[in-house]
């Protein structure tokens, strides 16, 4: 696998490339990561290598999963070019973007 789910407390960290290959275990991974957790969770993402419509599309299902969780997901240090891409298709208001990297 090219990306890595790494979680200590309530933060998440995903580094690496989501690629089509890996999106679903990526999203298996990332939904794993937010078992036994409550309250506010963060998944940070200064380590993603990658900006793609895969891993905006692997950022929305885990967003769903933590909603139908009661989990308030915060997404934190997201890649410039993944916020772009974000941006221009009207989902930057819908994911949970607390701050940016690069």
């Amino acid at each position: 696998m090219s990306f890595r789910v790494q979680r200590e407390g309530p933060r998440v960290q995903l580094s690496g490339t989501v690629e089509h290959a890996s999106a679903v275990a990526a999203r298996e991974a990332l939904v794993r990561a937010l078992d036994g957790l409550s309250g506010e969770v963060v998944l940070e993402l200064s380590g993603l290598e990658s900006a793609s419509s895969v891993s905006i599309s692997v950022l929305l299902r885990v967003m769903a999963e933590a909603d139908r969780r009661k989990l308030e997901l915060r997404l934190e240090s997201m890649p410039r070019r993944l916020f772009e891409m974000a941006r221009v298709s009207g989902l930057d208001s819908i994911l949970p973007i607390e701050s940016l990297s690069g």
